[in-house]
């Protein structure tokens, strides 16, 4: 995982120290770690409140749909190999299959791009109704 670094939170755009935070977190989807895509650098006030604050929820899920969006503009067609996986998400083969490992086969060794991303989410798609909390 990167280090902390100084330059501009992508949140808001404040100023600092920069602490790397996966959208979607270890625990969730380890499988992600390294993804370039879901880490985010925030700066200490920012990464607090995803953990620890009142506002945290929020900024959580719109990060977490972030990501879901970028699956999704990402990944354009109906099924996937190991491999392909392991490409647009830049990725190690092994960390691919580890998103896969559980899923459903389809025509050989094709995996279906809705249960690709629910897998990569940490099992969970993220709704619009639960996206309306940032507002």
């Amino acid at each position: 995982m990167p280090m902390a670094k100084i330059g501009t939170c992508e949140e808001c755009f404040q100023y600092g120290r920069l602490t790397p935070h996966h959208k979607i977190f270890k625990s969730e989807q380890i499988a992600l770690r390294d993804c370039k895509e879901n880490i985010i650098y925030l700066c200490d006030s920012c990464h607090y409140s995803i953990h620890h604050g009142t506002n945290g929820y929020g900024l959580r899920i719109k990060l977490q749909l972030d990501f879901q969006n970028y699956l999704e503009r990402i990944l354009l067609k109906e099924y996937f190999t190991v491999e392909e996986i392991e490409k647009l998400l830049e990725i190690k083969y092994k960390d691919a299959y580890k998103i896969v490992k559980t899923l459903k086969r389809h025509k050989g060794n094709l995996y279906k791009r809705e249960d690709i991303i629910r897998e990569a989410m940490g099992g969970k798609i993220i709704t619009e109704s639960e996206s309306d909390i940032n507002e």
